[in-house]
């Protein structure tokens, strides 16, 4: 994934809205909300199931991001943190049992291994009090939008090119 692409991902496209207003919508703030990823078809992957999770993750990355930018306590932005890290773990299931369902994929073994790693990345994710700081924020949720772009482009992409090959859409 090249750079320009990455940073095009976290700004909306002139003449984009939010899908959904944060809790705090209408609340005083130093600048006026927006989602810290866009979702666009260029993500798409080709598999409805594996897109419409990956379109669920970008949701909850974008409500962590609210939480954290709108200052919310600790407790809010852990449950939003908790939600992530146990749909990481649907999502990953999903693509898991997809390929044995399907005879394995390409690079199957790594494309697990690459699950497991990048699940104990997700999860060991903390958020304590300086977390919440805005140059702590901003540096976990590069991490998450680096970390979902780059899974869907070098990961799910082949998996999914291969799985429309095997009748799967």
């Amino acid at each position: 994934m090249n750079a320009k692409r990455d940073a095009d991902a976290i700004e909306p496209k002139a003449g984009e809205q939010p899908t959904k207003e944060p809790a705090n919508a209408g609340a005083p703030t130093a600048r006026a909300w927006r989602p810290f990823l866009v979702w666009r078809d260029e993500f798409e992957v080709g598999v409805q199931i594996i897109d419409d999770q990956h379109r669920t993750l970008v949701e909850l990355v974008n409500e962590l991001g609210d939480d954290l930018v709108a200052g919310r306590d600790r407790d809010e932005v852990l449950g939003s943190l908790r939600a992530l890290i146990r749909f990481t773990a649907e999502h990953f299931a999903t693509e898991e049992r997809l390929m044995s369902e399907h005879g394995g994929g390409p690079g199957e073994e790594h494309h697990r291994a690459e699950h497991r790693r990048l699940f104990d990345e997700v999860r060991a994710l903390t958020l304590d009090e300086e977390s919440t700081e805005a140059d702590a924020a901003a540096v976990t949720m590069r991490f998450l939008r680096d970390w979902l772009l780059r899974h869907i482009e070098v990961e799910d992409r082949p998996l999914s090119d291969w799985l429309r090959r095997h009748g799967v859409d």
